[in-house]
């Protein structure tokens, strides 16, 4: 009986009487994914291991449970990974990691000097007199972060597999506030925090951007402290404004049970 793991497309051949039970799970020994092999239509279910060869060593007879075939990839695909569901601003689960798209590089168009030149006029000529960086000790921060967040893995053609990490925030102070700047956290199995950045609502990429574009695009786009189409200046009371982070050169999954994402500053117009 032939058996290809759901996740990674490695084959297997497998002796049909180590099948004991009509649906049987089966763990596939390349990326380690489990998933369901029915032989009838009985609901019970038994556990077996797939194991596969080393590409140079003896296999291990009692390890072993099925031959491998050759596929068209060089190599299995990595298993997508995901955070446990602890600690504040979480998401219900991460999103299954898509295929790298194999079409052209998406060519990325240059960003107009206009914008630059507005946001810098408003920033130096017309913002008010009056501003407020920080929210006071004790005062509520100007924007909250809104509880649904959306974290997932990408594969990048250039840097491998990121996280990204997206929502919004909203203004709920009675001024307007421009220049947020909010601050992406990791959380390790101890509680500490693994990975940290700052970054600035208002930039938000396509997945076919976050696949194709180089590190350095990314980075570009993402450290605007205007955002984008000026998003990030005189965001109105009541205004919502999306945000995404990034994270690549990530540590081993093992590693990390969460993600938090909290108010750094923000310039508050009260002239």
């Amino acid at each position: 009986m032939v058996i290809t793991c759901e996740s990674c497309g490695t084959r297997f051949k497998v002796d049909e009487k180590r099948l004991k039970k009509p649906v049987s799970k089966v763990r596939c020994s390349r990326c380690k994914h489990v998933f369901s092999v029915k032989v009838e239509t009985e609901p019970e279910e038994e556990m077996v291991v797939l194991e596969a060869p080393e590409p140079e060593e003896p296999r291990d007879k009692e390890d072993v449970t099925g031959e491998e075939e050759t596929t068209d990839e060089a190599e299995p695909a990595r298993k997508p990974r995901t955070l446990a569901s602890t600690g504040r601003q979480r998401t219900a689960g991460m999103a299954r990691r898509p295929p790298v798209a194999r079409s052209k590089i998406f060519v990325l168009t240059a960003l107009p000097l206009f914008m630059i030149a507005i946001a810098t006029v408003y920033y130096f000529m017309i913002k008010p007199e009056k501003t407020e960086k920080n929210a006071p000790a004790g005062k509520t921060p100007p924007v909250e972060i809104a509880q649904k967040t959306e974290a997932f893995f990408i594969e990048n053609l250039n840097v491998g597999q990121m996280l990204v990490i997206q929502g919004e925030i909203r203004n709920v102070s009675p001024y307007p506030v421009s220049f947020v700047t909010l601050e992406a956290k990791l959380i390790g199995i101890d509680g500490k925090v693994v990975m940290s950045q700052k970054f600035f609502p208002g930039n938000v990429l396509s997945r076919d951007e976050l696949t194709q574009l180089s590190l350095k695009e990314i980075q570009d786009r993402l450290s605007r402290r205007e955002g984008d189409n000026l998003s990030n200046v005189h965001i109105k009371p009541g205004q919502t404004v999306p945000f995404m982070a990034v994270f690549y050169s990530l540590p081993p999954i093992e590693e990390l049970t969460d993600y938090s994402i909290s108010y750094v500053n923000a310039e508050i117009e009260k002239g």
